[in-house]
Formats: C-alpha cells, sequence, structure tokens
C-alpha cells in the first residue's frame, strides 16, 4: 500500500491504486514462446521499477506470491476460456524467490474437464513456484 512521510496511506493514494492509475510496470515483460490449444508457455522478465517491488522488500526487492498467482491466472485468462469463477489454489509450492530483470518461464496447462489451470515458473536455477488454479462456472 502507498503511504506519505507518516506512513499513512491517503485517499487519494488509494483511489489512484484502486483505479490502477499506476505510472509504472504491473506486468513482466514477456514473448510468447509456445502455444496451443492446451498449453502456453511464456518467458517473463519483471523490470526492476515493477510496482509491486515497492516495499517487498528494501534493498532486496523479491516478488510476491499473490502477484505470481495473479500472473498465473491473468495470463491463463489471456490464453485459455477458463471458467469465469476462480475456486481456490491446489498443490501450491513456492520454492524460489524471482527477483528483478532475471528471466523465467511461465508454463501454463489448461485442464478443461478437470477447470483447472496448472502451471510451473521455472528459469535456468531451476523451479520457483507450481500449483494448479481452480475455476468454476457463475453458478457454482
Amino acid at each position: 500500500m502507498p503511504t506519505n512521510t507518516q506512513g499513512k496511506t491517503t485517499h487519494a493514494d488509494l483511489i489512484a491504486l484502486l483505479d490502477g492509475e499506476i505510472s509504472r510496470p504491473t506486468f513482466p515483460f514477456e514473448r510468447l514462446i509456445e502455444k496451443n490449444a492446451q498449453r502456453a508457455v511464456l518467458e517473463l522478465t519483471a523490470p526492476s521499477d515493477l510496482f509491486y517491488f515497492d516495499g517487498h522488500f528494501p534493498g532486496v526487492p523479491i516478488l510476491a506470491g499473490v502477484v505470481q498467482i495473479h500472473w498465473v491466472i491473468a495470463y491463463g485468462r489471456q490464453c485459455f476460456d477458463l471458467p469465469p469463477v476462480f475456486l481456490g489454489i491446489h498443490a501450491l509450492k513456492f520454492q524460489r524467490i524471482i527477483t528483478p530483470e532475471k528471466p523465467f518461464t511461465l508454463e501454463l496447462v489448461h485442464e478443461p474437464a478437470k477447470s483447472c489451470l496448472s502451471f510451473k515458473i521455472t528459469s535456468r536455477v531451476g523451479t520457483h513456484t507450481s500449483g494448479r488454479v481452480m475455476f468454476g462456472a457463475s453458478d457454482v
């Protein structure tokens, strides 16, 4: 959350945040490597001026897990026709941190019969994050 010099979030800052009026990047640089009906692979790089690095952590920025999940769902919706309602996350594992300017790969596998989006975030140093996001119809 943005704060002023007194450590408080102002109404204007909160409205700007909620309205999406952020002047810095909130998504990584991306390159689509592969895409078919059930699988997509993207190469991503979080820029050093990424909004979500603020305060997480000063001097040693790392990408928060909630941001990683946000990106998984956003890219999943961009690549596949996913059911509209998020139901939960299964088998979520955070194994390595993601830092600025280091490329990583996001592999998405859509399993329509299970209403599931499996994902794995890897780089040359190994697996960073993996899990399955579950979706359902709006009448669930």
